[in-house]
């Protein structure tokens, strides 16, 4: 008996009825859109669902755990290895769990699990505050969050994993639980692994105002790590002349670790170096730069000092806000698209490393972003992440488009060996990663907390994907 059969899902919307939650079925005229994702794949969804409280969210999964029905649970749509949707299996959408509320010291807030990076920018931004988001609006916020989550503001603030403060979820009996401590620790890299989270509480941070540290407290006593935020921020795109791309890439690079070597990166100044095929200007190396502090001066001035990382092309900057800025590059994606997303985490971006994407990125079918390299000056020890794009609109060219973005990651694999590390980002990954390598240390504790709160594999739909040793063993304890 599957959630296919017309009796089961009549079933399901008697069970819901009770509720405020609402479902499409495959023939209602939203549905489509409402069950479209950013990487097209074709399965057989039986149903979506909308929950909009965290009683709805209970209600749901006490259905699917009588009715032994599949489920995945989405929170924007973004799982660029298509896992979001899975053949057979009930979707819970997460995205009208929308609510943004702050706390009365405006130190944190409160989140719906299926609030979107748009909608949280902006409810932030109307309070004066703001905390790290992804690069898209219509990203979402949890899944992003909860698998490390990295945009605009990581530099000043940290990841995203690094503002929760604590969570509500739906565990594997159907029970509404406030995380404890220990729970946390797996929501914090484990995604949803361990439970349909509900509601997250993270840190937020005042703008235009002075705040002395990565965790926003503010004081007089430190004047020499104080920094200024301003609402306002500065968005860049610089492009430069790639005719000779390995050139470009190369005196680009040498600018940026001239830099590393001789002054310190302000913490304000995030930067996204990209490969992009545009029409007319064939493919062409470039950098989104944004600049999130009070001093405009200073801002422009970085901006000016990577101009000059090349010959520049192109320079087009503007005074914006945060919320602005994601969408505008939400303008940049096409739903659907066809393929996925690869990424390398590499040391440094080598010679050797340079010389491989030179050689492959003019030969890119389609257009589009082709690369977008992702340096972390001011996060933890981790220096470049490497996103190769193989997820284009043209879905006739996407399979030479997956085979072109594996001969990539095999030349960069065997020519500069040594330069890769051995995780990566395992939201982007694919479900044949090495768990055991992209978590290191942690990989114990991760699995050891998914034996005690989802023995029986509930939750086997997520990212990342784990099997508990113990299935079949009901040991949960909350």
């Amino acid at each position: 008996m599957t959630l296919d059969s017309v009796a089961l899902l009549s079933k399901l919307e008697t069970d819901l009825s009770h509720t405020t939650a609402k479902i499409y079925r495959p023939d209602s005229v939203e549905f489509n859109e409402i069950a479209q994702c950013f990487i097209h794949k074709p399965v057989r969804t039986p149903a979506v669902v909308r929950p909009r409280t965290a009683d709805d969210v209970a209600s749901v999964m006490q259905f699917c755990l009588r009715n032994k029905a599949g489920f995945t649970v989405r929170s924007g749509g973004y799982d660029c290895a298509a896992r979001t949707r899975v053949d057979g299996a009930l979707v819970i959408d997460m995205r009208d769990m929308n609510q943004v509320t702050v706390s009365e010291d405006k130190g944190s807030a409160t989140v719906g699990g299926g609030i979107l990076h748009g909608d949280l920018a902006r409810a932030l931004g109307e309070e004066g505050l703001a905390t790290p988001v992804g690069n898209v609006a219509s990203l979402g916020y949890t899944g992003w969050s909860t698998l490390g989550g990295y945009g605009p503001l990581s530099s000043g603030y940290g990841l995203g994993v690094d503002q929760i403060l604590g969570a509500k979820t739906v565990n594997a009996r159907g029970e509404i639980q406030t995380a404890s401590e220990e729970l946390l620790v797996g929501i914090r890299g484990g995604g949803g692994s361990l439970g349909i989270i509900t509601e997250l509480t993270i840190k937020v941070y005042p703008l235009d105002k002075v705040r002395d540290d990565i965790n926003g407290r503010t004081g007089v006593d430190s004047l020499l790590t104080r920094r200024y935020y301003s609402s306002q921020m500065l968005s860049s795109i610089i492009l430069y002349e790639s005719s000779n791309l390995e050139g470009t890439i190369t005196t680009y690079n040498q600018h940026y670790e001239h830099l590393l070597a001789t002054q310190e990166l302000s913490d304000c100044l995030q930067l996204q170096p990209t490969i992009t095929q545009i029409p007319k200007m064939g493919t062409v190396f470039g950098v989104m730069l944004t600049w999130h502090g009070e001093n405009k001066e200073e801002g422009y001035a970085w901006i000016e000092s990577f101009a000059k990382a090349g010959t520049c092309v192109m320079k087009a900057t503007q005074e914006t806000t945060l919320a602005e800025v994601l969408k505008e590059r939400d303008n940049l994606v096409t739903w659907p698209s066809y393929g996925r997303l690869v990424t390398l985490n590499l040391r440094q971006l080598t010679e050797r490393t340079i010389a491989v994407l030179a050689r492959h990125c003019p030969n890119a079918p389609g257009v589009g972003f082709i690369f977008s390299f992702k340096p972390r000056h001011k996060i933890r020890s981790l220096r470049l992440e490497l996103e190769i794009n193989t997820a284009i609109p043209e879905s006739c060219l996407a399979n030479e488009r997956l085979e072109w973005g594996s001969r990539i990651k095999a030349d960069l694999e065997v020519e500069d060996t040594d330069n890769i590390l051995e995780s990566s980002y395992i939201a982007l990954g694919s479900h044949e990663v090495n768990l055991k390598r992209v978590y290191g240390q942690h990989y114990s504790t991760l699995m050891t907390l998914k034996e005690k709160y989802d023995p029986d594999n509930i939750f086997k739909h997520t990212v990342p994907r784990l099997a508990p040793v113990g299935v079949g063993r009901r040991t949960l304890e909350v």
